[in-house]
């Protein structure tokens, strides 16, 4: 579903924005309640105007700040796992090595 169309389908009331009251009914609705903070927080992120309302343009605005965001988590996520599978690696043959104890060697096990 787009943007556009999942903003008409919660403006219950077919005028301009989205109210709080909407929102409140957009989670009801698919089982997920929440609290006036949640909603509170969404209108703060979506509502860049301060009118009380999101409109359609905020609306998309946010649409497109959320996945902007996302997309930075997940590049994050992935960049911390994959240095997380270095250190994996590198323990690995940590694990493996021992000094000996005559020579200070450094030997690895096979």
């Amino acid at each position: 579903m787009r943007a556009s169309d999942f903003f008409y389908k919660i403006n219950k009331d077919h005028d301009e924005g989205l109210q709080k009251s909407e929102l409140y009914s957009l989670f009801n609705e698919a089982g997920l309640p929440v609290t006036g903070s949640v909603v509170d927080k969404i209108m703060e992120f979506m509502d860049t105007n301060d009118d009380g309302t999101i409109d359609l343009r905020e609306f998309l605005l946010g649409d497109k700040r959320i996945k902007t965001i996302s997309r930075k988590q997940l590049r994050g996520d992935q960049e911390r796992k994959g240095q997380d599978t270095n250190y994996i690696k590198y323990s690995r043959t940590f694990q493996k090595a021992h000094i000996d104890p005559i020579t200070n060697a450094l030997k690895v096990k096979p």
